[in-house]
């Protein structure tokens, strides 16, 4: 499979931040990871969150700001995080972050802003 970043529908996850999904279930079935890359406006963030698998993301451009458990970092281009399943994360500022995840039926929990526990999109439906 190859895929064209360019030929790939962004999904809008709201206040400024979209993602461009790459590899998961909408297109891979029996994959073992989910990828995509997401895009953060200035001043943007994604709310604190758990995975029911474990993550792993990239800086590709553009400098973050991630709460990963206890720690609040600053990060750059190429550094890259790890958040074992069910540890509490968030990223946020002006970035390019390439995100992967440890299994095709991963689930997110939202943490804070009043939707403690509610589940959010993992990304976009399987493609028929």
């Amino acid at each position: 499979m190859v895929l064209r970043q360019s030929e790939i529908q962004p999904f809008d996850r709201g206040s400024g931040v979209k993602t461009i999904p790459l590899l998961g279930k909408w297109n891979a079935e029996g994959n073992q990871v989910t990828t995509g890359i997401t895009i953060f406006g200035p001043g943007t963030g994604i709310p604190l969150h758990t995975h029911n698998v474990e993550e792993t993301v990239l800086i590709l451009e553009g400098d973050a700001l991630v709460e990963l458990g206890e720690q609040t970092l600053e990060l750059t281009e190429g550094d890259a995080t790890w958040a074992p399943a069910g540890v509490p994360h968030r990223f946020a500022t002006d970035a390019h972050l390439l995100g992967l995840r440890g299994a095709p039926r991963h689930a997110h929990q939202l943490r804070d802003r009043g939707n403690r526990g509610a589940p959010v999109s993992g990304g976009p439906r399987r493609r028929t």
